[in-house]
């Protein structure tokens, strides 16, 4: 099970490449959280920052193909510190649209995740196809 558990860690940390398309981008921490029932295992991306841009992309182990299945994009976002105002999106990129130059006007197929500002939050989901959102 330790063996398990290092390589989940590892995985989160060597999977992600932060993006240098800006100079001025908030800086990623890679903790279990405040709330974990494992701290070895629960690893994640965390925000460190008030009132920043965050940039951070990963591939997909195999190109999808979706003619035969169903694609399903889920992740978690854990909101422990009460923001103002943030979204907190993820974004399904074509190939080659992420790494070190990925920023938020990369080209995208679907981006979705919360979107907070005030009382007022939601959901949000766009699909980009051909230039259009949808």
């Amino acid at each position: 099970m330790k063996t398990a558990l290092l390589l989940a860690s590892a995985i989160v940390t060597l999977r992600w490449t932060i993006s240098s398309s800006k100079t001025d981008l908030g800086a990623f921490k890679i903790p279990s959280g405040s709330w974990s029932a494992d701290k070895d295992y629960s690893r994640g991306l965390r925000t460190t920052q008030d009132a920043h841009f965050y940039s951070a992309s990963t591939t997909l182990l195999s190109v999808f193909d979706t003619s035969n299945q169903h694609l399903i994009v889920q992740y978690t976002v854990k909101q422990e510190i009460h923001q103002e105002c943030g979204g907190s999106y993820t974004k399904l990129l074509p190939t080659g649209n992420g790494g070190a130059i990925f920023n938020g006007e990369s080209e995208y197929a679907i981006m979705f995740g919360p979107d907070i500002c005030g009382a007022q939050t939601r959901v949000r989901v766009i699909f980009s196809y051909k230039g259009k959102n949808f």
